[in-house]
């Protein structure tokens, strides 16, 4: 969707690539990525020589058409947590992605072997890992202004 408005308002894409780095800029922080145009990417060698349709479906899509969400990844600071924050924490994702993605996904930036030593929390309260990111919405964040605040913590052992 956000392809074809790029196609239909002239230059809105480049205007806000640049508002982007400019926020960065105003807080003096690094602009994390240098983008390219969609022109650029489709042109690109590795782009060509890769297959986009595997079984007569488009695999070059990965949830891009989804619905997408903004959350806030961060680390639950406490009492005996020694893990590390990410060093990105914003994170634009598809509404269908599930806790253990992010799971996997912050224990792969945190160098984790083991995904499910990590606990995803919202509002303080642990989630289930087959939970989707809309899931959460309707239930743990209603009524709340985007983006969605998430917090990882290390999994605690209940002695019950």
């Amino acid at each position: 969707m956000q392809d074809l408005v790029y196609k239909l308002i002239p230059g809105l894409q480049e205007r806000e690539l640049e508002t982007e780095r400019e926020f960065y800029e105003s807080r003096g922080l690094r602009w994390p990525r240098k983008r390219l145009s969609d022109s650029e990417n489709e042109n690109s060698p590795a782009k060509k020589s890769k297959p986009n349709n595997v079984h007569g479906k488009d695999m070059s899509d990965c949830h891009r058409a989804d619905e997408q969400i903004s959350i806030i990844l961060d680390c639950k600071k406490s009492n005996g947590y020694n893990l590390d924050s990410l060093h990105r924490k914003f994170l634009l994702c598809s509404v269908q992605a599930t806790v253990m993605h992010l799971k996997k996904f912050v224990a792969k930036k945190l160098q984790i072997s083991k995904p499910y030593e990590l606990e995803i929390l919202c509002n303080d309260e642990i989630l289930g890992k087959d939970h989707t990111l809309k899931f959460i919405c309707l239930t743990r964040w209603r009524n709340k202004k985007t983006p969605l605040m998430l917090q990882y913590q290390p999994r605690q052992n209940h002695d019950d």
